[in-house]
């Protein structure tokens, strides 16, 4: 499997947007449908029921004719505990429903390259890599008010510990968010703003150790980008 390109990066590390760009290259397939924008530089919002979108426009899903693609490890891992049987699922799970095409199809994933690169060793992977202390504010503007609520029927079993969780959450607030899931978590209790300087700190320890590990990652097959060169990404990228 080697037609997948990662756009590794942080959470609220602009990836999508990122993504959304690359995607516009000749040889990038693009999930084009009325809910992510027909083409990769259509963000308006009007017509999508994409939730995160209504915080991030930039955000686009893995839409495919005949469904949609399964996402990496990172975004399902409270449901998976273990990557080494989710991925033998998720690639199944891409054979089936991947178009036939000769583009590569460009996965946003907050994997780590070195991660990544243990379960796809063909694959490329851009590493974006930022100012913590930016990317945290950023995180507490968009991230932290995503819809926690997180489904996956035809993946994620009814009797799963995490979907459980998620459902009692459901219940207390409908429209709860990644910061509730977070305060629940820590506190036993939906978010409150007293908290805020505490989850920020939190995020900002969490990001920190990640992002020095970013800087460190040396592999012929990842780019890391800070300051973007699109004509070096280009090159990258054929």
């Amino acid at each position: 499997m080697n037609n997948i390109v990662f756009v590794s990066f942080e959470n609220g590390g602009g990836g999508h947007r990122f993504a959304r760009t690359i995607s516009a290259l000749p040889n990038m397939y693009w999930y084009s449908h009325t809910d992510n924008g027909i083409n990769p530089w259509n963000i308006n919002t009007k017509n999508t029921t994409i939730r995160q979108r209504s915080v991030a426009p930039a955000h686009f899903d893995r839409i495919v004719p005949d469904g949609k693609l399964p996402p990496t490890w990172d975004y399902v891992k409270d449901f998976f505990p273990f990557p080494e049987y989710y991925y033998s699922v998720f690639k199944k799970e891409f054979t089936r429903l991947a178009p036939s095409t000769d583009k590569s199809f460009v996965y946003c994933t907050h994997s780590k390259p070195n991660e990544l690169l243990r379960w796809f060793p063909e694959c490329k992977v851009i590493n974006l890599i930022h100012d913590v202390d930016s990317l945290v504010e950023r995180y507490m503007q968009t991230t932290a008010k995503f819809p926690g609520w997180l489904r996956m029927a035809n993946l994620v079993p009814e009797d799963n510990p995490h979907l459980i969780f998620l459902q009692c959450l459901r219940e207390s607030k409908k429209d709860f968010t990644f910061a509730d899931i977070w305060s629940q978590r820590t506190h036993g209790t939906l978010y409150k703003d007293d908290y805020y300087s505490e989850y920020k700190d939190s995020i900002t320890t969490t990001f920190t150790h990640r992002m020095k590990e970013r800087v460190n990652t040396d592999h012929q097959l990842v780019l890391n980008v800070k300051d973007k060169n699109w004509k070096e990404i280009k090159q990258f990228l054929k």
